[in-house]
């Protein structure tokens, strides 16, 4: 009888430690659910505070022979409003009446580009000439005055001495020019070297031909050098990204209207100095000799391409009348905290605390709560942020 007893004992132990068994495992099994629950993130988008509200921003376009339109207004019959029109010319060129004219007419402002490489290519004659019919009309006219280039102008001084002669005649007979100094992107640093009298131009002005390849940072570079250096209104006097790739040898359109949005989105949000900017429309592959890689500007080139500057072109334009501008960075949010992508910090050229707290699960995201610099304003999955 004993026997018997002890074995149901037995059973009755084994039974009981396999339902104990199971029970923790079930209470294990809630448990990491729990936890995963508590682990679960979302995304928010990401809104700036605009420091250009409330300043009109000015976007123009210069519409090369190649660009398949055969003026500025049957480009903007497919594209958008700009309020510049740009054209080039060398200054032994004759003065543009037509273009002029036609702006002043369509209520736009004319950009005109004057090009000089050397010493030897400038006369009194057509300086003089030029100016004259520059402020015969009365017209007011954005004029971009002989940009620097090291590859036209080695020599610091000589160009210096050059450009102020032909500022001062313009200064003299055309009253109506708004007069632009501008420098090449690559030239930036050299701007102290070779920057003329302040006093005989109205604005300072940055050139700028790009590839996709680094997406518009050399860009930003040059500006914040330049910025950093002139007291004077900016402006972005020729622009262009090529969608020609000249590593990978491809075509990549989606990729150069991604970064012409990103980078005219940052020229609205965070540089109130920059006024205006001009997109040249121009192909370098045009008549060029065979097997020379040349880089290829139009946004005229494909459909999607051209209704994505357009989109752009027209959000710049508005953003002088927004509060916030929005991002093209995406936010996690994990347990309640809000983490920043830290490349937006270097996008947008944003300080960074030392006490900023890095996520553990996200790599690359600083939670807003650690940063000293920033404070956020959170409605629903939009963070408008603000720099203190």
């Amino acid at each position: 009888m004993k026997k018997y007893l002890i074995v149901f004992l037995c059973f009755l132990m084994v039974g009981c430690t396999q339902e104990n068994a199971e029970y923790e495992e079930a209470e294990m099994v809630d448990s990491n659910m729990n936890y995963e629950d508590s682990q679960k993130s979302s995304e928010f988008e990401i809104y700036l505070k605009n420091e250009n509200e409330g300043k009109i921003m000015e976007a123009g376009i210069y519409i090369s022979a190649e660009s398949g339109y055969e003026t500025i207004y049957d480009f903007e019959r497919s594209s958008t409003e700009h309020s510049i029109y740009g054209l080039e010319m060398n200054i032994s060129d004759e003065f543009p009446l037509s273009h002029v004219l036609q702006c002043y007419v369509n209520g736009k402002t004319p950009l005109v580009t004057i090009y000089a490489n050397s010493k030897s290519s400038i006369s009194f004659i057509d300086s003089f000439r030029l100016a004259r019919e520059f402020g015969s009309l009365n017209i007011p006219i954005y004029l971009n005055l002989v940009p620097y280039s090291s590859n036209d102008w080695p020599d610091f001084d000589v160009y210096k001495e050059t450009w102020e002669e032909i500022a001062h005649v313009f200064e003299s007979f055309a009253a109506n020019t708004t007069i632009i100094w501008s420098i090449a992107s690559s030239d930036s640093p050299l701007y102290e070297s070779v920057v003329p009298e302040t006093t005989l131009f109205d604005r300072t002005g940055l050139i700028y031909y790009g590839q996709i390849d680094n997406e518009g940072m050399d860009f930003l570079n040059s500006l914040d050098t330049l910025y950093s250096l002139t007291d004077k209104p900016i402006v972005i006097s020729a622009f262009g990204i090529s969608h020609y790739s000249t590593s990978t040898h491809q075509y990549r359109t989606d990729e150069a209207a991604s970064i012409i949005n990103n980078l005219y989105t940052v020229l609205a949000s965070k540089y109130p100095k920059v006024s205006s900017i001009v997109y040249v429309d121009k192909d370098l592959t045009v008549n060029s000799p065979p097997k020379v890689i040349c880089n290829n500007y139009r946004v005229t080139d494909e459909k999607g391409l051209l209704e994505s500057y357009s989109q752009t072109v027209s959000e710049f334009v508005k953003k002088s009348s927004d509060k916030y501008i929005k991002t093209n960075f995406i936010g996690k949010i994990l347990n309640d905290r809000y983490y920043i992508p830290k490349e937006m910090f270097e996008y947008y050229n944003l300080t960074i605390s030392d006490m900023a707290e890095e996520s553990f699960e996200y790599e690359g995201y600083i939670a807003l709560d650690s940063i000293d610099s920033l404070s956020g304003k959170i409605e629903d999955e939009i963070v408008y942020l603000l720099e203190k």
